[in-house]
């Protein structure tokens, strides 16, 4: 919906892609691969859906298309990025996963002291602690300002 304007012909999309994959029988070792491949099929069919589009009426610029292939990727990227942030982030220690998610809502230090009947230098550790595992575990995934712009550290 996000590239495809219109909602009948994402759907169209969507399912014809589903169905393709059912079809074909395609068999994954694993849920990344699966999705990637899935993201892959849909960004494909969307574009070819669109350059099939602007042959037909000449509306579309080249340029659009390769706007909205760029815009695809980049929204893929950083749907892979924050699933894996989030899958990291319930791997952490309880309370240190309490607090960054605390602060993902926007709580300041105090809230989230005075919610979790905690000190707020505790609050700070737990958030120095989670952003250092994050920055390990994530392998390089996440630059370093992200962590520091997400936890307003």
């Amino acid at each position: 919906m996000r590239y495809i304007p219109d909602w009948f012909v994402a759907e169209d999309i969507l399912q014809d892609t589903v169905v393709k994959l059912i079809v074909t029988g395609k068999e994954f070792g694993e849920e990344n691969e699966a999705r990637a491949y899935i993201y892959r099929a849909i960004r494909n069919n969307s574009l070819n859906y669109l350059r099939d589009k602007q042959s037909k009426d000449g509306r579309l610029s080249s340029l659009r298309v390769i706007e909205a292939e760029e815009a695809f990727s980049n929204y893929v990227l950083e749907e892979e990025l924050f699933s894996r942030l989030f899958e990291e982030i319930d791997r952490l220690p309880a309370q240190t996963r309490n607090v960054l998610l605390l602060a993902l809502e926007g709580k300041r230090n105090q809230e989230i002291a005075d919610r979790l009947k905690i000190g707020v230098e505790t609050v700070k550790t737990h958030k120095k602690i989670g952003k250092e595992l994050l920055r390990e575990r994530m392998d390089g995934a996440l630059p370093l300002f992200w962590l520091f712009w997400l936890f307003g550290i």
